[in-house]
């Protein structure tokens, strides 16, 4: 499993394990910072992790959390994606009659990263 996964998941467990414990707006940041991760490839991923040498290796999906929540240029990504992912679904739907799934819109972005370098 790869480490974009790794760290999706493990606040999807914060998020229902500490219910409790999460105040609104803490609930709120992590679920925003899971559809950044969701929409960001794993090779932007990678690179966010070496270009993170700043932050605390103990502590450093709390810090790669906090960032997410705080950039404003990752949200614009992710949303754009999100809005592009939703439309590809649909036209899959009407055009092969199958879902598109998350890993497919990943892996066909990681290739068109590839191909424009």
């Amino acid at each position: 499993m790869n480490q974009r996964i790794e760290h999706i998941e493990s606040l999807e467990n914060l998020v229902k394990s500490q219910t409790d414990n999460l105040s609104t707006i803490q609930t709120k940041s992590i679920l925003e910072v899971i559809g950044i991760l969701t929409f960001i490839t794993n090779v932007e991923y990678t690179n966010l992790i070496k270009q993170s040498k700043k932050f605390d290796k103990d502590n450093f999906i709390v810090e790669l959390t906090q960032f997410l929540t705080d950039d404003i240029r990752w949200k614009k990504i992710s949303n754009k994606r999100k809005t592009e992912f939703e439309e590809l679904k649909i036209c899959y739907m009407n055009e092969e009659g199958r879902d598109f799934k998350m890993n497919e819109y990943i892996y066909m972005l990681e290739g068109i990263m590839r191909k424009s370098k």
